[in-house]
């Protein structure tokens, strides 16, 4: 004789309801990790553009220092990639420049891969990241972020 095995309605493993309810709660889960993941993603980028802007900024008081005034607005921040040639002249420039041609991009673009906006009138200067819109003004993560700023 044959066993005759009996099925309950319990050993039938879960329902179509069920693995949607779960899916669902994965899918909320993975939504707030995610939103985390990303805010902490976009502070970062905020933090490394006030850490550049510092940066530049030690680079350009050393430009001031080395050739008595900071570039012009028409020279920008490329004099401190190479000698400029217009505008006012610089006797002391460095043969390897104040920064490294390789370094370039990572130096004189901020975290967003936008140029930075850069302001003098010779003695003074202002750098300003757009943040991450790259257009002036914002708020959040978009705001701009100046070297004139207290942090």
């Amino acid at each position: 004789m044959k066993k005759q095995r009996i099925v309950k309605l319990n050993d039938q493993g879960f329902s179509l309801i069920e693995m949607m309810i779960v899916i669902a709660l994965i899918g909320f889960i993975g939504t707030l990790v995610l939103n985390r993941v990303s805010s902490s993603y976009n502070q970062a980028k905020v933090n490394g553009a006030k850490i550049k802007i510092r940066q530049l900024s030690a680079i350009l008081e050393d430009y001031k220092r080395t050739c008595g005034a900071l570039p012009t607005m028409d020279q920008g921040l490329k004099a401190l990639v190479e000698k400029p040639t217009g505008g006012k002249e610089c006797k002391n420039y460095p043969i390897e420049a104040f920064v490294d041609k390789k370094n370039v991009n990572s130096v004189l673009k901020d975290p967003w891969d936008n140029e930075y906006d850069y302001k003098s009138d010779g003695m003074k200067y202002e750098l300003i990241s757009f943040g991450d819109d790259g257009q002036p003004g914002g708020e959040g993560y978009a705001k701009d972020l100046s070297s004139n700023d207290a942090d």
